[in-house]
């Protein structure tokens, strides 16, 4: 758990860095942390639905690992609130998408 936290805020604070620090590395500490939750979220909800549903594996397409479906329910969620945190910061900001992607 400790890891996947580490790994989200370490993630938000090197694209924060590579895109010119756009914010204070609390506020992309902040993002990573958010990240990180809503990754963890997306993980026991498809493992909610699974059990629901009455199922162990997701599939048999990756034998022994639930399934093709445990190897991307974390994006479900941490996805959508990656591009919603760092939008609503940027624009909040007055600072475009654009440049930041022709660098």
């Amino acid at each position: 758990m400790y890891c996947g936290m580490a790994g989200a805020v370490g993630t938000a604070l090197f694209c924060n860095f590579a895109w010119g620090s756009p914010a204070h590395p609390a506020v992309a500490t902040g993002i990573g942390f958010m990240i990180f939750c809503a990754s963890l979220l997306g993980d026991l909800s498809v493992s909610a639905m699974k059990r629901d549903a009455g199922l162990k594996d997701a599939g048999s397409l990756i034998p022994g690992h639930g399934g093709i479906l445990d190897r991307f329910d974390s994006y479900f969620f941490s996805a959508p609130t990656a591009y919603f945190c760092w939008y609503m910061y940027l624009k909040a900001c007055g600072i475009s998408w654009t440049p930041l992607l022709r660098s």
